[in-house]
């Protein structure tokens, strides 16, 4: 006895299923609400992806804002070290001893050591300018 081949069983398998789908097509129905409800589907589901590039696109802009805002604010700490303001008691002390050594006004003073306050914080500044590059 030879054994039956395989394909032939397959293709009588797929001939008896094709019959049985050709003998339902007149019992099986589409309901009437089943276009609306798939357009429904469809809806939602490109409402949710258009959703998911959105928020994709807000968080790559944020990452973007992080790496460029970084160095940017790295920089603007390392300036306000490096030409820290005094405060005002400091510009005064300085100010009474200039008044005192060289016998000056204390307005003239007062303009005098605003004067070398500045003259400080440039030079840090261009100390500072030369280092960053």
């Amino acid at each position: 006895m030879s054994e039956p081949n395989l394909f032939e069983s397959l293709d009588d398998g797929r001939a008896e299923i094709e019959a049985m789908i050709r003998a339902a097509r007149h019992y099986v129905r589409p309901s009437d609400d089943l276009r609306p409800r798939t357009l429904e589907a469809a809806r939602e589901y490109c409402g949710d992806r258009r959703a998911e590039k959105k928020l994709g696109s807000f968080a790559l802009a944020v990452l973007v804002l992080l790496l460029i805002s970084s160095p940017a604010i790295r920089y603007a700490m390392m300036l306000q070290s490096t030409v820290a303001n005094r405060s005002a008691d400091e510009v005064h002390h300085l100010a009474a001893e200039l008044a005192t050594h060289r016998e000056i006004g204390s307005h003239w003073a007062l303009a005098e050591a605003f004067s070398q306050v500045r003259h400080i914080q440039a030079s840090r500044l261009g100390r500072s300018n030369h280092r960053m590059k």
